[in-house]
């Protein structure tokens, strides 16, 4: 069978086997500034491999690394909303094992995240889903406040991947940027609006005179 197809098939077997939690929160480790900084997300397409996460936790990110229940992996981000406190990243490479959770309204449940040893937690840690008895996503942490899931799914059904992989639909976020800046060069000295830039190049995101790359 081979060294990948006997991963694949070991991945698929835990994906049957293990907690749908554990599963599905993620620990999300960014270098920003050259500061490293660990947040957290919670798998919200394992078909596309998107983790939803706190916008400002991966702001000028230039390095992410992602703790799953199936292992260590790597992420890129592809879109971020500031305004609304939320960015997606994309988990690479793509495995299965993954495991989705939906989303349910209100605010109120425990917040789930990773440990350094990459144990589940209910712990405020920026990105955690804030998840139900039943394991529905209610929010996710962002600062002192909760993201409800209804702002989220609101803004997650405006997004349009383009050809690369980018999700775009965001232009109004554009707006919220220069405070993210702010606040990011405060807590990281060495951060680089540049590295902010570039690292997500969606609407909210681009730097003035550039909108019109948007499709």
């Amino acid at each position: 069978m081979g060294l990948v197809g006997s991963l694949v098939v070991a991945l698929a077997a835990v994906a049957q086997s293990s907690d749908k939690l554990d599963l599905s929160v993620v620990g999300v480790d960014a270098r920003v500034g050259g500061d490293e900084l660990r947040s957290a997300g919670v798998v919200i397409d394992a078909d596309a491999g998107l983790v939803l996460t706190s916008a400002r936790a991966v702001w000028g990110a230039t390095s992410l690394r992602l703790t799953t229940g199936v292992g260590e992996l790597y992420g890129r981000i592809v879109a971020r909303a500031p305004c609304t406190g939320i960015a997606l990243v994309e988990v690479q490479p793509r495995i299965p094992g993954l495991v989705a959770l939906d989303g349910a309204s209100g605010s109120s449940g425990r917040p789930a995240s990773r440990d350094a040893g990459g144990d589940i937690v209910h712990v405020k840690r920026a990105g955690a889903p804030v998840v139900d008895a039943d394991d529905r996503i209610r929010g996710i942490v962002n600062g002192s406040a909760v993201v409800p899931w209804s702002a989220i799914a609101a803004r997650l059904s405006e997004l349009q991947p383009d050809e690369h992989r980018i999700y775009v639909g965001w232009r109004d976020e554009y707006a919220c940027t220069p405070r993210l800046h702010a606040l990011t060069k405060a807590a990281h000295p060495r951060f680089r609006m540049i590295d902010a830039v570039l690292n997500a190049p969606v609407p909210a995101s681009r730097v003035p005179g550039t909108e019109e790359l948007d499709r």
